[in-house]
């Protein structure tokens, strides 16, 4: 299903704000600059894929910064994290540390292996 461009930039829109404010009341450091779009963009797959290494490489900016806030409001969701910040550390580490990556092999070579 495709959604129609205005409603899903509303929607990120809303999701973005939503994150922001949560970090906030919870004290997350917020004073990092708006990100351009095409700081986000991505592109090919194979372009996509380099972008989702470098993540994994702990490469900083908008990209990781996205990331860490999408994969924090996913371990809140789970129960796994009480707030933003506990959620937010808990991301980083599991980039920082190398496990999202190695995860991400494991996974890799498992769909492969069938």
């Amino acid at each position: 299903m495709s959604l129609p461009t205005y409603w899903a930039v509303s929607f990120w829109e809303a999701a973005l704000l939503f994150s922001c404010a949560a970090a906030w009341a919870s004290g997350v450091n917020t004073d990092s600059k708006m990100a351009a779009a095409a700081e986000l963009a991505g592109g090919d797959r194979a372009h996509n894929r380099e972008i989702a290494i470098q993540i994994l490489e702990g490469a900083p900016g908008p990209r990781r910064d996205i990331v860490l806030v999408n994969t924090a409001a996913a371990l809140m969701a789970a129960g796994v994290a009480a707030d933003p910040a506990e959620a937010m550390q808990f991301a980083a580490t599991s980039i920082d540390s190398g496990s999202a990556r190695t995860k991400l092999q494991q996974l890799a070579a498992f769909t492969q292996a069938s």
